[in-house]
């Protein structure tokens, strides 16, 4: 019988560690192997090909109570009978100093048997520890908002290159194939809070929104109107100077004339005056041949009849003006 453990069987899947005299001499693939008994040869079966899995914040366990259900909203209990919750990996801040509560599983494989075996005691022990460091890092590093909503697949991709990068140096032997958020919420104690701060990031998305949209409507209306004043100013600066150039190109032909013929020029500069000063008022022209007296009432400014009882009512008539002779 003590012979027959010199004879050994790795299942399909598995690898075997092999040390003699507590020094490894090789692994062994599935099949049947001949070596020397035990305890010469001590052989540990890994398994190779089986996805495997660590977990932070909780542990998964059968638990039976008639109280446990599966939660549905964050201010219910989450327990569904299947896990043990482990608050004190599972609490962790944000980027924006938010307390949170995160449930984290990484699968991974035993990508080198021996290095599995001997490099660590407790290599699960050791993923856990890399993929919780990696886990509060990451979500140290991201606002609440991101890690609730649209951030998270991100984040469960960066976790876990993380967690594989934290392992390398040791050469564990563990390779590690994803990291998945199971839950990730504000601690019950705080759901209420929370429900504020959303409520207040809502408000500031609305508000955003209704800026935005101000800003669309008045910026191009704004810019017309700033477009159509400048073109306004445009024609009228043309206008102006345009009309100055003629002023000014009259003034200087008028110069001209004048230096030519002053006396000609004056008078008819004068006559020009006279004729737009009587342009506008009524005038009244009285033959200074005629004989008799001359009189002229003004009712109001205007001629008066020629009896005074036909005077308008209210009406007051001027004394007469009576040209000199």
């Amino acid at each position: 019988a003590w012979l027959g453990t010199a004879i050994s069987t790795v299942p399909a899947g598995e690898a075997a560690v092999v040390r003699r005299l507590g020094v490894m001499v090789g692994t062994a693939g599935p099949g049947l192997h001949l070596g020397l008994p035990w305890p010469l040869d001590r052989r540990t079966r890994v398994p190779t090909d089986r996805l495997r899995e660590v977990t932070i914040g909780f542990r998964r366990e059968r638990v039976a109570s008639a109280a446990e259900g599966t939660a549905y909203e964050w201010n219910t209990p989450h327990v569904a009978g299947e896990i043990r919750r482990a608050p004190e990996e599972a609490l962790m801040l944000t980027g924006d100093e938010y307390l949170v509560e995160a449930l984290l599983s990484v699968q991974y494989r035993v990508a080198s048997a021996a290095h599995y075996v001997l490099a660590a005691r407790d290599p699960e022990a050791l993923l856990r520890a890399a993929a919780e460091t990696a886990l509060r890092q990451e979500v140290g590093r991201r606002p609440l908002e991101q890690v609730l909503t649209v951030g998270r697949a991100e984040l469960e991709a960066t976790i876990a290159r993380e967690t594989q990068a934290l392992l390398d140096p040791h050469r564990c032997g563990i390779e590690v194939v994803a990291a998945r958020l199971i839950d990730i919420h504000p601690p019950l104690d705080v759901v209420a809070a929370y429900r504020e701060v959303a409520s207040a990031f809502e408000e500031k998305g609305r508000k955003i929104n209704e800026a935005e949209a101000y800003q669309n409507e008045t910026v191009p209306r704004a810019r017309g109107q700033a477009a159509a004043e400048v073109e306004l100013a445009h024609a009228y600066t043309q206008e102006r100077v345009r009309r100055a150039r003629g002023d000014a190109a009259r003034f200087l032909a008028s110069l001209r004339g004048y230096r030519i013929g002053p006396l000609v020029n004056r008078l008819r500069l004068y006559l020009e005056a006279i004729e737009a000063a009587l342009a506008a008022p009524e005038k009244f022209v009285v033959d200074p041949r005629a004989g008799g007296r001359r009189q002229m009432w003004l009712v109001d400014g205007q001629p008066a009849p020629l009896f005074p009882g036909d005077l308008p009512p209210g009406a007051t008539a001027s004394p007469p003006d009576e040209p000199e002779d």
